[in-house]
C-alpha cells in the first residue's frame, strides 16, 4: 500500500485516502496497525468515537473528502440542472439521491453529500462531531487530545 494523506477508522473499516478519487479500503478496526502507511504530517481520524446521532447525518448528507483540493477549496456539484432534467427518468435509489441532492441544494447548505471539501474542511467537520484525530510526526501520531501513538514497523499486508 502507498502512503496516505488520511488514514480513518470507521465502523466499517478503514479507509485511506492518497489522493483525487484515490483510496484503499482495508476490511480491519485495528487502526494502529496501518499508521505506518500515513505520510508524514498526515492525519489518523477515529470516527467510531462519534455518537451515531452526529455520526450517521454527517456521513449521510455531509461531503466527501479530496485531499488534493486547496485547503479552503469546496468543489460543489455541479449536475444539478442535469439531475433535474433526467430525474422523473431515474428509478429506486438513484431517484431518492436525486431528490436529496434537491433537499440539500433547497437548502442552502454550505456544502452537501454531493460536494467535495478540502482535507482541513473535512477534519474540521468531523472534530466538531467528535472523531479523534491525530498527525503524523515523524514515527507517532499525535492526536489532538494530547495522546501519543508511536507507529509500528510496517506490516507485511
Amino acid at each position: 500500500m502507498d502512503k496516505v494523506k488520511l488514514l480513518i477508522k470507521g465502523h466499517g473499516g478503514i479507509i485511506g485516502y492518497k489522493g483525487e478519487h484515490s483510496r484503499v479500503e482495508i476490511p480491519s478496526h485495528d487502526l494502529d496497525r496501518y499508521l505506518y502507511y500515513i505520510e508524514e504530517n498526515g492525519y489518523a481520524m477515529d470516527t467510531t468515537v462519534i455518537p451515531d446521532d452526529r455520526l450517521i447525518p454527517l456521513v449521510v448528507r455531509g461531503p466527501m473528502v479530496n485531499v488534493d483540493l486547496e485547503p479552503n477549496q469546496v468543489d460543489r456539484f455541479k449536475g444539478m440542472e442535469e439531475l433535474k432534467l433526467i430525474k422523473s427518468g431515474l428509478q429506486g435509489g438513484f431517484h431518492m439521491l436525486a431528490d436529496l441532492a434537491e433537499r440539500i441544494e433547497a437548502r442552502g447548505v454550505r456544502f452537501g453529500g454531493f460536494d467535495y471539501v478540502s482535507l482541513p474542511i473535512y477534519l474540521a467537520l468531523y472534530r466538531k462531531a467528535g472523531a479523534r484525530i491525530g498527525i503524523r510526526r515523524k514515527n507517532k501520531i499525535a492526536w489532538e487530545d494530547g495522546a501519543v501513538t508511536e507507529i509500528r514497523e510496517k506490516s507485511d499486508d
